[in-house]
């Protein structure tokens, strides 16, 4: 039962001590990076779905606003009767006639609805003249504002109307132009 013990048997035993040392560590280690990671990653998201809360489509329209001075419409040709009707032939509408000063009539998405865009020229600025088609699962408000535009909404047959001007521009005379000249198919 003599067995000589080895010269560099503890050195083997203070490696082997931390080696084992070192692999029970690098568990620990690992088990909280992935749950620094899993907190990370979830602040992450919430903080990214309250930034990006999707606008009303009143603030839609709003933001519309910003960028009327810079949207031309989609083709060289004035905008006439013809060409507006025919935008809104898919919404089951058509207008009588034209309103003074239409600039732009182009198609946009306001809270994901296509909607028919109409940029008016009067003597109280640039107007826009929204026309959302009904649907149940999108509330057009009757009043929105910001601090620069303000708009209002009227509801017709088939569509919700909304009309977006400048925060001291008075829109009822907008809307009552529009109210007379929008007509509805059955």
């Amino acid at each position: 039962m003599k067995v000589d013990v080895p010269e560099d048997l503890a050195s083997k035993l203070i490696w082997q001590q931390s080696a084992d040392e070192f692999t029970r560590y690098k568990r620990r280690s690992r088990w909280y990076l992935a749950m620094a990671a899993s907190v990370a990653f979830t602040v992450g998201i919430g903080l990214t779905m309250w930034y990006h809360q999707p606008l009303s489509i009143g603030g839609q329209a709003l933001a519309h606003m910003q960028y009327a001075e810079m949207e031309h419409a989609h083709s060289l040709l004035p905008v006439d009767l013809n060409m507006v009707n025919a935008k809104l032939a898919g919404f089951g509408c058509s207008v009588r006639g034209m309103l003074d000063g239409v600039e732009v009539a182009n198609d946009c998405h306001l809270s994901t609805v296509r909607s028919r865009h109409r940029i008016v020229n009067t003597p109280q600025g640039k107007m826009s003249v929204f026309v959302v088609p009904e649907r149940g699962e999108v509330s057009v408000p009757s009043e929105f504002a910001d601090g620069q535009d303000h708009g209002e909404s009227s509801k017709m047959k088939h569509a919700n109307v909304m009309i977006v001007g400048d925060k001291d521009a008075d829109l009822s005379e907008m809307k009552k132009a529009v109210s007379e000249r929008i007509q509805f198919s059955a």
